[in-house]
């Protein structure tokens, strides 16, 4: 799975990356469908910001971090054990994955009420 954030093209800005690993991620863990969910690519392969294959990765080529890094980084932090367990009692429209102590809550929707 991946996402460029290559300058026009199929790029997405930095926090769309971000959001779109986050709930990847968490839809997979979620699903129990899958053991093992890879994000293409770690790094950037390169420094062109208009071509699409140099710009996949969590960090940029000189491994300063993007958002979408930040949002992993977050995510390993907050859901690092227990079994994964969806919550329904935040609202409609909100989901929520809990694993241990950890809550990670999110919407498909412009805003939440």
């Amino acid at each position: 799975m991946g996402r460029s954030t290559e300058i026009g093209g199929w790029g997405v800005d930095y926090r769309r990356q971000a959001e779109l690993l986050a709930r990847s991620y968490l839809v997979t863990i979620g699903s129990g469908v899958c053991q093992n969910f890879t994000w293409y690519d770690f790094r950037n392969d390169g420094t062109d910001p208009f071509y699409h294959e140099e710009n996949v990765g969590v960090v940029h080529y000189d491994l300063t971090p993007k958002p979408s890094y930040r949002a992993l980084a977050t995510m390993c932090r907050t859901l690092v054990s227990g079994k994964p367990r969806w919550r329904t009692d935040f609202g409609k429209n909100i989901h929520a994955l809990e694993m241990g102590d950890g809550l990670a809550l999110w919407t498909s929707e412009k805003s939440a009420a």
